[in-house]
């Protein structure tokens, strides 16, 4: 609270208060030049999120934090009554690891088309003309492998 009052915060503040009105002059004045425009709005909401932030910590304390603690106990009481079969939304949002999905039956066919699109065709479901040119590839790869002395 004390570093809000010192002469340099001060100080800080009102050029951020200065230069917000030399920026929105600069926004007025931009005219065609977007790169301008965009830079002096860029630099416009970092002076107001700073203001901001600088207002917030300026409100008084008290009051907030006797504000904030009997927030804090109904949250942590729902925590522990909630019920074991409800999904909370945090839970909703965690990913649960492969072995512990469920796999619906009509989603695995809507996944395999998904991998055939991304990836192609399966080993067994490929096209003779498909595995000859794999055939051929692994070949030439085996070659890259060998050294020759």
């Amino acid at each position: 609270q004390d570093a809000l009052q010192d002469d340099l915060t001060n100080t800080l503040v009102q050029q951020c208060y200065q230069s917000q009105h030399t920026i929105q002059r600069f926004v007025e004045t931009a005219g065609d030049n977007e790169a301008m425009l965009l830079e002096a709005l860029t630099v416009n909401d970092e002076i107001q999120k700073v203001l901001s932030r600088y207002e917030e910590m300026k409100k008084p304390v008290a009051p907030a934090h006797a504000e904030q603690e009997p927030l804090a106990i109904p949250i942590a009481a729902e925590a522990e009554h909630e019920d074991a079969t409800a999904v909370g939304s945090e839970e909703a949002l965690v990913r649960k690891p492969a072995g512990s999905r469920a796999k619906p039956d009509g989603d695995d066919g809507m996944l395999d088309d998904l991998d055939e699109m991304i990836f192609g065709k399966k080993g067994g479901d490929s096209s003779s003309s498909q595995e000859d040119a794999d055939g051929a590839q692994k070949q030439d790869m085996k070659k890259d492998d060998l050294i020759n002395l």
